[in-house]
């Protein structure tokens, strides 16, 4: 019987690796339970989302059981849906209480509880949801936000798993300027956008450039705040590309601050995480600092 997990919300469902002997939230992925017990995550039984079988590639299985810990948020018949990020790591995700994923247009289907409170929040605000330009906004919202928040269904870290060891002896800064990014805020669900800038000093090996930015918006497609972005950006590279040194500096404008409140347009909060010789080294600091333009 598994133990209660609560999050910040209240009870969650949670999910158990029989090799690791963890119970853990639902979001988080077999790769991080088995490392957990610092054991990989392969063949063998994993208790997740449904009944049955589920081929991993190179011949990995994993036989699948149902858990629910919180039946009134999710429905006794709910599923995960599970994602192969490489062999021996998945990734699982709610999907809905009625257990669709596209409806008959072949989009994400929307639940009918979803949609009733996305009418609800309309009518609150003072329009009628029923009249013609807003029949369909309450599927059209609620999959406009599945798609701003795909970085639940990934793993950033599955993106720095292919690293190169033959790069000519490089062993210089290596940035990426300037990657667009869009956010929303988890105070007030307001829009965040920005630009990130992305060093590290390798240690004999690099990562695909592309993957920066793909490790960028893994986090940024969450509700999130800056602080908190730039960090695990900066945390999720130092842990897993093992550099001398990381540096990350996100520039942002807020919507909860642009749009409402103090409604103070065309500024942009700037915040900057470093690691390693970036953080010891006031040489090395200044350097990828001149190179990102700052």
């Amino acid at each position: 019987m598994a133990p209660p997990v609560y999050g910040r919300s209240g009870p969650v469902r949670t999910c158990y690796s029989e090799q690791s002997g963890n119970w853990a939230p639902w979001n988080r992925s077999a790769r991080q339970l088995a490392t957990s017990r610092q054991s990989r995550f392969q063949s063998g039984r994993y208790h997740s989302g449904f009944p049955g079988k589920l081929d991993f590639p190179f011949g990995h299985i994993g036989n699948f059981s149902e858990r629910h810990h919180n039946q009134h948020a999710l429905g006794p018949t709910s599923l995960h849906f599970i994602k192969i990020l490489q062999p021996g790591l998945i990734a699982m995700n709610y999907i809905s209480p009625d257990a669709r994923i596209f409806d008959e247009s072949k989009k994400p289907f929307v639940p009918e509880d979803i949609q009733e409170a996305v009418r609800k929040i309309i009518r609150w605000a003072g329009d009628d949801p029923e009249r013609e330009g807003l029949v369909e906004t309450p599927v059209r919202f609620a999959r406009a936000w599945k798609e701003y928040c795909q970085g639940y269904e990934e793993d950033p870290i599955a993106h720095l798993s292919r690293t190169f060891e033959e790069v000519g002896g490089y062993d210089e800064i290596v940035v990426l300027k300037n990657i667009p990014f869009h956010s929303h805020c988890e105070h007030h669900m307001a829009p965040i956008e920005g630009k990130a800038c992305i060093a590290y000093l390798p240690d004999q090996k690099v990562v695909g450039i592309s993957k920066l930015a793909r490790v960028l918006h893994a986090f940024a497609r969450r509700l999130q705040v800056q602080e908190r972005l730039t960090a695990e950006i900066a945390q999720c590279i130092w842990d897993n590309l093992k550099p001398r040194g990381v540096a990350v500096v996100i520039e942002a404008k807020h919507g909860c601050m642009t749009g409402r409140g103090v409604r103070t347009p065309e500024v942009a909060m700037v915040t900057s995480r470093v690691l390693g010789c970036f953080l010891e080294d006031s040489a090395s600091r200044k350097e990828v600092f001149s190179l990102m333009g700052r």
